[in-house]
């Protein structure tokens, strides 16, 4: 209890010193952290890229279809059998989905296939269905986005589809909080990037048999550009046949190239995003050393006489480290909390970044600790190279200065 008093008296001290330093951290902490949220979300489309696992020479390829022709689905679907049918292609990977009616409200069903699911994020909470339909009848779905946010695990979703609105029953056994990046193979142009072939929405993801059961072709949608995966064994001849007869249909851009721009994207993106955060980061770092170090040369007569008293110097650094760590740990718990009410407040309508769209994954808690940590790591560290060598004689001395 005496302990405790003394560090409490010791911090009234230096009490409003002690605030301007935990303000200017935790500002720091929040908008280095907000700007890290937003980078990972422009980042994120190329890591869920590489981990599909496709074929180095995959592309993603924009049929020549009039959008406008009433006929336009029907072209798309001929191409894409077209694709199917050629020489060294393993899978057409594209976007499938119709309407269904949940409550009073429209929702995109999407058909999940087993290469889509791995250039999906996991869900945050349960898992992706390993049976599309289940033995009564109901249909395994994994909801995404803002819509959907609050489901929990084993929820049941009513839907009706279709024109005569034919009610189905969906249950829920995966969740994909906001930003719930997916891919949707919606846009194309003179520079095709990752994030070209994602989209941030709500919707329910089913599997592919539970979908070619709930939507019939009249009713389906397919989207307007597709991926074209290779067979790895392939040769190299086969595959150049392949995109020749592809420039005939349309047009397409190598993964190899996508990537390469989407790299020098990102490069740029982090310069435009990070530095500045990075910068305030940096002087709320400085400013807590400073007033660390400040508080050592100030206490240098009551560590004098702890000394004195029989106090080892850890024993000296460890009172020490009470206030950096105090101030530490509460700008951190702070921190902390916003990345885990984010999803929630952002889907309640509450809040919005302050940079732009966000995504914190298990990666910020650990950006936000080694910040935190080595903050605090370096204080002491400081701090103890100040006491470092000073004997009792010393301390009195530098005291009396």
């Amino acid at each position: 209890m005496k302990r405790i008093y003394l560090f409490f008296s010791s911090l009234r001290e230096s009490l409003l010193a002690d605030l301007l330093v935990l303000a200017v951290l935790t500002v720091a902490l929040f908008v280095f952290m907000d700007a890290y949220g937003m980078y990972r979300y422009i980042t994120m489309t190329y890591d869920l890229t590489q981990k599909a696992g496709l074929h180095a020479r995959a592309v993603y390829f924009c049929p020549s279809v009039d959008m406008d022709n009433m006929e336009t689905e029907e072209q798309l679907r001929a191409i894409k059998s077209e694709v199917e049918a050629l020489p060294g292609v393993q899978e057409v990977l594209i976007d499938r989905w119709g309407t269904a009616a949940c409550g009073d409200m429209p929702v995109k069903v999407t058909a999940s296939t087993e290469s889509l699911r791995r250039m999906t994020p996991a869900p945050d909470r349960g898992k992706w269905f390993e049976e599309g339909i289940n033995a009564d009848g109901s249909v395994n779905v994994v909801v995404a986005g803002k819509q959907f946010n609050d489901a929990q695990i084993g929820d049941e979703i009513p839907v009706q589809i279709g024109p005569e609105r034919k009610p189905y029953t969906l249950r829920v056994c995966g969740v994909l909080s906001i930003p719930a990046v997916v891919p949707s193979f919606g846009g194309y142009g003179s520079q095709v990037l990752t994030s070209t072939f994602f989209k941030s929405e709500s919707g329910l993801l089913i599997g592919e048999d539970a979908f070619d059961t709930l939507f019939t072709e009249d009713i389906e949608r397919i989207s307007s550009q597709f991926f074209i995966d290779f067979d790895q064994n392939a040769s190299q001849e086969t595959i150049d046949s392949a995109q020749e007869a592809l420039t005939r249909l349309g047009g397409y851009q190598t993964l190899e190239d996508i990537l390469r721009d989407t790299r020098a994207f990102n490069a740029t993106t982090f310069k435009q995003v990070m530095v500045r955060p990075i910068f305030y980061v940096v002087i709320a770092f400085v400013l807590l050393v400073s007033i660390s170090l400040l508080y050592v040369f100030k206490r240098l007569k009551t560590f004098s006489v702890y000394y004195l008293l029989g106090y080892s110097k850890r024993r000296i650094l460890a009172d020490m480290a009470w206030r950096a760590g105090l101030i530490a740990l509460v700008a951190g718990a702070v921190n902390f909390a916003y990345l885990h009410v984010y999803s929630s407040m952002v889907a309640a309508g509450k809040i919005e970044a302050v940079v732009g769209a966000c995504y914190f994954g298990a990666e910020a808690d650990g950006m936000l600790l080694l910040l935190v940590g080595g903050m605090f790591l370096l204080t002491m560290l400081a701090s103890a190279l100040v006491l470092r060598g000073k004997s009792a004689v010393v301390f009195l001395r530098e005291s009396r200065d």
